[in-house]
């Protein structure tokens, strides 16, 4: 198995296929792909090729998440569990600036930031602005925008991360301001010893 990070550049991502084709790859497994003609690239060298989170090549393979699905089906979990002022902290690494780079904004984020909102509307909850915040990727960047959301008078009472990276963020914010984090199927009697939780 050889493995490589295109760090979101696409002719990064072109070096990197041609040196797995170079290699006799049996197959290369994108996660996720930067740009489609990367995909077909390997198709076209006879390389079987499958897409992870999106679908940029018609001709792939692809294993793909409904985003937007996925996020109101736990916004709706948290509705459930009581929770009216939940935080959201997301990316926009590759926003629109990386978009002229490589050809395809990343989407991801934005398509469970419209689940979050969705969901928040059918639970006829009211979306506060405030309670969103999206910066660069990475676990840093999400524990800065979570000190942010807990710095609130009314700060939130869950948060939803967009990613796993953005939920290490949270939880080491969370760790740093002393709030519980409780276990996966703990109810709202469950809190840290201040009265507050995520």
């Amino acid at each position: 198995m050889l493995l490589f990070n295109a760090h979101g550049n696409a002719d990064r991502e072109r070096e990197c296929v041609e040196t797995l084709l170079e290699r006799r790859v049996d197959g290369i497994i994108f996660t996720t792909a930067v740009q489609g003609k990367n995909v077909s690239l390997a198709i076209d060298a006879g390389v079987r090729a499958v897409e992870i989170e999106r679908r940029l090549c018609s001709a792939a393979s692809a294993v793909v998440v409904d985003n937007h699905a996925a996020a109101a089906e736990a916004m709706r979990h948290l509705v459930g569990l009581g929770h009216r002022r939940i935080g959201f902290v997301g990316d926009t690494m590759r926003g629109a600036a990386a978009a002229s780079r490589v050809g395809l904004g990343f989407v991801t984020s934005q398509h469970r930031l419209n689940g979050y909102r969705q969901a928040l509307a059918a639970a006829e909850v009211c979306h506060d602005p405030a309670l969103v915040r999206r910066g660069p990727h990475g676990p840093a960047n999400a524990e800065a925008l979570t000190g942010e959301l807990l710095e609130l008078p009314n700060r939130p009472s869950a948060i939803f991360a967009a990613s796993d990276t953005q939920a290490m963020g949270v939880l080491a914010a969370a760790e740093r301001y002393g709030i519980g984090v409780p276990r996966p199927g703990a109810g709202r009697d469950q809190m840290s010893g201040d009265g507050s939780w995520l």
